[in-house]
């Protein structure tokens, strides 16, 4: 059985960025793999990254236009981490 803990609500970035993301059910986590495992396939990834911060964050598209690439990528890859982390199995 596994832990019942819900999903963080704020995800941490390596260099100390700190996003708030919203609850994500099992079809929106379905639908951000498939999209980011075409990553693997050379499709374009900048634009998934930023649907992936449309759909699990508030960020106002101004908000994620002052974001580097650099910080994009990292907020992008926490989320996509944080969203897939190992369940804690009691």
């Amino acid at each position: 059985m596994t832990d019942k803990k819900e999903q963080p609500n704020v995800v941490k970035t390596k260099s100390g960025l700190e996003i708030k993301i919203q609850k994500v059910n099992l079809d929106e986590r379905c639908e951000i793999n498939d999209k980011l495992a075409g990553m693997q396939e050379g499709k374009p990834y900048f634009s998934l990254w930023i649907w992936l911060l449309r759909k699990v964050t508030k960020l106002s598209d101004n908000e994620i236009n002052e974001l580097s690439m650099d910080e994009i990528t990292e907020v992008s890859i926490a989320i996509f981490e944080s969203l897939n982390k190992k369940k804690i199995t009691k």
